[in-house]
């Protein structure tokens, strides 16, 4: 959740979404410009983000890690700075501009932050992790069928054959981004199923 502050005046900016984890707890990226989760509970989120902004008394953009537990939402870190693919999200999804935000109240100009979204389009960023025990990339093969897929707009090698992996260096870890967009988050999850089903890349 990422918010934007200016004194006392904290105000929500973009929600993102994460996609399941990966074993042993690897990031997948995220999505939005609308959550999964009911309405009310993306409010409370949000309220819990900003009150956690205020606290710190921060000025400017900060991003706010919430995970979502039995009793209810809990922070569980604070940076002073935009998300990771906070911008793209927000701006693919016609969510908002944070960039723009964060600049403009870094220099005191009027701003407007968005309401609770309510429908599509939805914007996701996923992450290709090496599965666990990999050590080395030994082939990549095929990713013009990982374009091809419905939604799909972009897909972002970020190893290349040789190259050595390893999941407990996190997000240097990761194979490939896979980015693109659907209407709904049936349409989302059958576009994440397709991406995994691809027999694309050998690993050694």
């Amino acid at each position: 959740m990422d918010c934007v502050a200016d004194g006392d005046d904290v105000r929500p900016v973009f929600v993102t979404s994460k996609f399941a984890l990966a074993e042993p707890f690897r990031e997948r990226g995220g999505y939005g410009g609308f959550s999964v989760v009911p309405e009310a509970q993306e409010r409370e989120v949000r309220d819990l983000a900003c009150r956690a902004v205020r606290a710190l008394n921060i000025h400017g953009v900060a991003d706010v890690e919430i995970k979502l537990t039995a009793d209810g939402p809990r922070v569980i870190e604070v940076n002073g700075r935009l998300g990771a693919w906070v911008d793209d999200l927000a701006v693919r999804s016609g969510t908002s501009d944070p960039a723009y935000v964060a600049v403009a109240a870094a220099l005191g100009l009027p701003y407007e932050t968005p309401e609770v979204k309510q429908g599509g389009p939805i914007a996701f960023h996923y992450l290709t992790v090496p599965p666990l025990g990999a050590r080395r990339v030994r082939a990549i093969r095929g990713v013009s069928a990982l374009r091809r897929l419905a939604h799909v707009d972009r897909v972002v090698v970020l190893a290349e054959p040789g190259a050595d992996v390893d999941w407990r260096i996190g997000a240097r870890g990761n194979t490939a981004a896979v980015i693109g967009s659907a209407a709904t988050h049936e349409e989302l999850a059958a576009t994440v199923a397709a991406i995994e089903s691809v027999d694309w890349i050998d690993y050694e």
